[in-house]
């Protein structure tokens, strides 16, 4: 016992410290991966794993990555858990930075093409941060999204439909950009299926909305937004049905899907939505 806290002591206060490589910082994170396999160390990590909790806004996204993989892996433990390392607000706020990076790495990877120079300059750069730390995976606000929200987004969808809405209209109130993080970056998480009843459920509640004389218009905007990503399916992950000619119809969804889907979104639908919008803008 006196070993095994000595090396928690130095992992956290020296290594997960180390101001000078992100690489032993996250190395950290994988070494209390593997101390988390024996059940016999959960008591003593409970306590250790709450001071390594500033990783989590390291400035480093490789560090990053490997804290919310930790997460993840505490997330199947059950003598620790995520909400005593950092909390769900912390989470919400580092998700919503993740996000505002990526749109921002995206506008600044299209600026270096236009200019070689810098992307080799930054090329370079990296290459002898890669030298000095040893060979690292490639590690992106992208990808600290995608695991903040594979983290987050199963506790959402593990719900009926009802309480899954009844979740998104409280986080549109309290953390609506959060969401919208959320739905953007979870399409590797949750199954299409799923993401499609929450979008069609939610549509037909902005519907409802957007009919009430007293309706939250802006909470609507942010409804239609989320159903937006919810139905933004990336290549080939929703089948399609085949014709003869070997040309794609519309999506083959399962049968439950689609009885939902057509319960809950009609073509006259839409014109509650534009009645709502021309109201609102002769009333500006």
């Amino acid at each position: 016992p006196g070993e095994m806290a000595e090396l928690f002591t130095i992992l956290y206060s020296r290594c997960a410290a180390d101001k000078k490589s992100p690489g032993v910082r996250a190395a950290v994170c994988e070494g209390f991966c593997w101390l988390l396999e024996n059940a016999v160390t959960h008591p003593t990590l409970s306590a250790v794993l709450p001071k390594c909790s500033a990783l989590l806004n390291d400035r480093s996204p490789l560090v990053r990555a490997a804290f919310v993989n930790l997460l993840d892996v505490v997330s199947h433990c059950r003598g620790v858990s995520v909400a005593g390392i950092v909390s769900t607000d912390d989470l919400f706020a580092r998700l919503c930075v993740e996000h505002a990076e990526y749109y921002l790495e995206g506008l600044q990877e299209s600026a270096t093409k236009r200019t070689p120079k810098r992307k080799l300059a930054k090329a370079k750069a990296n290459a002898k941060q890669g030298a000095a730390d040893g060979p690292a995976p490639k590690a992106t606000s992208d990808l600290v999204a995608k695991l903040i929200a594979k983290l987050m987004a199963p506790s959402l969808f593990s719900t009926d439909i009802v309480q899954q809405v009844s979740r998104c209209l409280y986080f549109m109130k309290e953390h609506p950009l959060a969401l919208l993080a959320l739905f953007t970056h979870m399409e590797d998480t949750i199954p299409v299926s799923d993401r499609i009843k929450l979008g069609a459920a939610l549509f037909r509640y902005g519907l409802r909305e957007a009919s009430n004389e007293g309706g939250n218009m802006r909470r609507v905007q942010i409804m239609l937004q989320s159903v937006g990503l919810l139905l933004n399916f990336g290549p080939g992950e929703v089948p399609q049905k085949r014709k003869r000619g070997g040309k794609s119809s519309s999506a083959n969804l399962p049968e439950d899907v689609d009885k939902f889907v057509y319960e809950h979104i009609r073509e006259d639908d839409f014109i509650v939505f534009l009645q709502s919008n021309d109201e609102e803008d002769i009333s500006v």
